[in-house]
């Protein structure tokens, strides 16, 4: 079969040798701006062994099935990476620039005694929360004494004004001990 092959070949093989000499001429006469016929002795056939090596080494890789896992699992990590760096860096997330009114404000607001008074339920209703959106287990994971940092930084980046609601929330229900 290689016999077969390589008469199959011969005339594409030489025109992709000619046309990869030729590059290779090109921009070395570009690289040093000269002319071709200024070019050293043996330079051509220099070029054309370069450009033969390198067709054949092309060669060899298309014919190599490991190359082709490679360049897919090379594909697959990168798009992998790219959609870990895509939650990461949430564009969308990032513009969010609502402010959120902090717990030390609403207290004021509505008086010292009166806020001691508050139920949980009243305090998140001060703070512009829904009671029923608010769960004190994910208040726990992102504030409190043993939280997940990880988990804390994902949020912050993908919900930026849902963490700094969540955050005062949790001061209001002193879920963060300060």
């Amino acid at each position: 079969m290689e016999t077969t092959t390589t008469q199959s070949t011969p005339t594409a093989t030489d025109a992709a040798i000619n046309a990869a000499t030729d590059k290779i001429i090109e921009s070395t006469c570009a690289r040093h701006n000269i002319q071709v016929a200024d070019l050293p002795p043996g330079a051509v056939e220099e070029a054309r062994r370069a450009a033969t090596e390198m067709i054949q080494s092309e060669a060899r890789k298309e014919s190599n099935e490991y190359y082709h896992l490679y360049n897919q699992e090379k594909k697959a990590r990168e798009t992998a990476e790219a959609q870990l760096g895509a939650v990461r860096e949430n564009r969308e997330a990032k513009a969010d620039t609502r402010t959120v009114e902090s717990m030390e404000q609403v207290r004021e607001r509505v008086g010292r005694a009166m806020w001691f008074q508050f139920s949980e339920s009243q305090k998140l209703t001060a703070l512009g929360l829904d009671p029923a959106t608010v769960d004190k287990n994910q208040l726990r994971s992102l504030f409190g004494a043993k939280s997940d940092g990880a988990y804390a930084v994902d949020f912050m980046k993908t919900s930026p004004y849902r963490y700094r609601q969540l955050k005062q929330a949790a001061l209001a229900l002193n879920i963060t001990g300060k």
